[in-house]
């Protein structure tokens, strides 16, 4: 019984109408002296849950003598309940699906190209969750030193749900503490010669593709201060072609990264990308 007491919860019953109506389903009638003592509802309570049940077509309340008798109604009538609750239930789940679908994503916003985000915690948190959102491709060119255990979970975990999954290294010595940790379809490459080059073009073009308030912000301020010399600290990782996040190797400690969803910049990072594929050789 304490299956069905479940379920009828399930479908929305209250307590009391559970406890009533299950006792009744075992005894088929009651008086009202009768319904308490084996249902466990309190007397004051089951004259309002009998006429509840009543209400819903599930039991008929006779009057003999001035005793009301509770009788359960026949079990066809019962299971048609039952049945139709489960309908509704099943109507209204489709329904929230549908609205749910209709409603993701329906208003349109200003789309933020560049957030910038600062402090090692931080950056790893953007990762963590750009990482695990990817769908289609994950194309990572990053120090070693950002593999901690939770990234390494995640790309194997993408790997496994089939995932474009390729990272990039600037020299063997790099990736030789995570080769045994990454799984073996993990595509790992690296690098024969520089890329220094091709990597500081970068800072002259992004401004190309900024707008004025972008180009004044502080943020890229600092971007045009810092040197010609690309730290081996830069770093670019592409999800599913449609974001970058990329790190900038400030002339200060503290870690910086900008996530971009604006199409030249991800463009630009994705022929990096390449131009990284075609200086590279797979060692993993």
């Amino acid at each position: 019984m304490h299956d069905l007491e479940e379920l009828l919860d399930q479908l929305g019953f209250k307590r009391y109408e559970i406890q009533c109506l299950s006792t009744l389903l075992k005894y088929k009638f009651l008086n009202a002296r009768e319904a308490y003592k084996y249902s466990g509802v309190p007397q004051p309570k089951i004259y309002e849950t009998m006429n509840d049940l009543k209400e819903k077509g599930l039991i008929d309340i006779d009057v003999s003598k001035k005793i009301k008798i509770y009788r359960i109604k026949p079990k066809y009538i019962i299971m048609n309940y039952i049945e139709s609750e489960v309908k509704k239930i099943n109507e209204l789940g489709k329904e929230s699906k549908n609205l749910i679908d209709n409603l993701y994503g329906s208003e349109e916003s200003e789309e933020i190209s560049f957030i910038g985000v600062a402090g090692m915690e931080k950056v790893l948190e953007f990762m963590y969750s750009e990482i695990d959102a990817a769908e289609k491709s994950i194309y990572m060119f990053y120090s070693p030193s950002h593999f901690n255990q939770k990234i390494i979970t995640l790309l194997k975990k993408k790997k496994s749900q089939n995932v474009d999954v390729k990272l990039f290294f600037h020299k063997e010595e790099d990736i030789s503490s995570l080769k045994n940790q990454l799984s073996k379809n993990i595509e790992i490459k690296k690098m024969r010669n520089s890329i220094s080059k091709p990597l500081q073009m970068l800072f002259t073009m992004v401004e190309k593709f900024l707008t004025k308030e972008q180009s004044n912000s502080e943020i890229f301020d600092v971007i045009k201060k810092i040197g010609s010399d690309i730290s081996e600290i830069f770093g670019i990782l592409l999800i599913d072609e449609k974001k970058s996040l990329f790190r900038i190797p400030l002339p200060i400690e503290t870690p910086m990264v900008i996530l971009s969803t604006l199409p030249e910049i991800v463009e630009f990072h994705l022929e990096g990308i390449r131009k990284i594929m075609e200086n590279s050789e797979v060692v993993h």
